[in-house]
């Protein structure tokens, strides 16, 4: 991956407080998170994703990046933390379908769940978070996805909009 996690990370932070919509708690935002999982589970229901995995892969990333900035996570620092390394080695979406890949993307997302149970997170969440970065990756990479296009296609769209789009509350 060539994309700059940081600086990316910080312009969809920018622009979601942009439209004022800081205003979740990490449990709401972790729940949103989950439904982009849900979504891209929703292009991998039959014997081959769809085209549009790549843009829901780019959607959980783009959530992620800006629920780290906000938590104040460094998430290009976690990624080359031994630990995390160590902890996802033996994650290979070589020889497992889309969907059991993000099966273990959800599981990620129920693990920062627990991490943000008490009165505020606990610093474990960097690593929960890097994890569920890397495997979102690693699903991009096994699936011949351009990731980096994906969330830059996105932002693009983001970039353009002028107000909140509709249905979204303050």
């Amino acid at each position: 991956m060539a994309l700059d996690i940081n600086k990316t990370a910080k312009e969809v932070y920018d622009w979601v407080e942009s439209f004022g919509w800081h205003n979740k708690t990490p449990l709401e935002c972790l729940a949103l998170i989950g439904s982009e999982v849900g979504e891209a589970v929703n292009e991998c229901r039959d014997v081959r994703p769809t085209y549009k995995l790549g843009a829901e892969l780019g959607d959980i990333c783009i959530r992620t990046f800006d629920f780290a900035v906000e938590q104040g996570i460094d998430l290009e620092a976690g990624i080359g933390i031994q630990e995390i390394q160590d902890l996802l080695g033996s994650f290979d979406c070589t020889n497992k379908s889309p969907l059991e890949c993000l099966a273990l993307v959800a599981k990620q997302v129920g693990l920062a769940v627990n991490e943000c149970l008490g009165e505020k997170p606990t610093p474990k969440l960097g690593s929960v978070l890097v994890g569920l970065c890397l495997r979102v990756f690693s699903i991009a990479h096994q699936e011949g996805i351009d990731l980096d296009a994906c969330i830059a296609a996105k932002m693009e769209i983001n970039r353009a909009r002028k107000k909140k789009p509709a249905g979204r509350v303050k």
